[in-house]
């Protein structure tokens, strides 16, 4: 850990909690720029993603709700 280093002081952590709401076009237009889905061949990302819109249509109502949950450390040098 960067405290038992010596060379830094006063560390503060903490984490900051999002909340997002996607619509399905929203989504999936996120899920574009990942690289895992970026990799695939474009007969398998259709696929995937026809089946995605469809699960996200008709399980959820066209819209995901999601968290995210972001950390972070700030020291000051010694």
């Amino acid at each position: 850990m960067a405290i038992d280093s010596g060379q830094f002081k006063n560390l503060v952590s903490g984490q900051v909690v999002s909340e997002v709401t996607y619509a399905v076009d929203e989504y999936l237009m996120l899920l574009f720029t990942y690289s895992p889905y970026l990799k695939l061949d474009p007969h398998s990302k259709d696929a995937l993603f026809a089946g995605l819109r469809q699960r996200i249509e008709d399980d959820f109502g066209s819209r995901l709700q999601l968290s995210y949950i972001s950390a972070f450390y700030i020291a000051q040098k010694c």
